[in-house]
């Protein structure tokens, strides 16, 4: 082999489809992800919360609406994801047929969740609970030591 050339080294990674071969320098963080996808990434997250919204408001939206619900939620200042974000997530969303496209209206695509997308709601719900929860109390012992205040205090700082 010439010096120039370098060899990928493959290794085998057991997913739902049987064995498949990876690169381990690269594709193994992802692999690992999507069959443990418990960590809460923002890809997870918008997901996981495009489907809560849809089960929620149970009439179609489209994906602008799905984004404007997220920003009245955690405020733009938080986190704003863009269209660019969302709208892959919803294709993966439909194309895992956790959320179907029922019709589209002046350029706007109007989605809703599935059966199947209730269900792995419901998963996710119980699966994220523990990660949100200990979210919360990390950030809020965070601002405590910080800040100096905590929720009971309503805000108002210590020092």
């Amino acid at each position: 082999m010439k010096s120039t050339e370098k060899s990928i080294k493959t290794s085998t990674l057991i997913n739902q489809k049987g064995l498949k071969k990876i690169n381990p320098k690269h594709d193994y963080k992802a692999e690992y992800t999507r069959l443990f996808p418990t960590k809460m990434s923002s890809s997870n997250f918008l997901s996981f919360y495009t489907l809560h919204v849809l089960a929620k408001q149970n009439r179609p939206l489209y994906g602008k609406e799905i984004l404007a619900f997220l920003q009245d939620t955690i405020g733009s200042a938080v986190w704003k994801p863009s269209h660019g974000t969302l709208y892959p997530i919803l294709n993966k969303l439909t194309a895992n047929n956790l959320i179907e496209n029922i019709k589209i209206e002046e350029d706007k695509k109007y989605y809703t969740i599935t059966e199947l997308g209730r269900e792995e709601l419901e998963i996710k719900m119980r699966e994220f609970k523990p990660m949100i929860i200990e979210s919360y109390k990390f950030f809020s012992k965070l601002i405590e030591e910080i800040y100096g205040f905590n929720e009971e205090q309503n805000g108002t700082p210590t020092y």
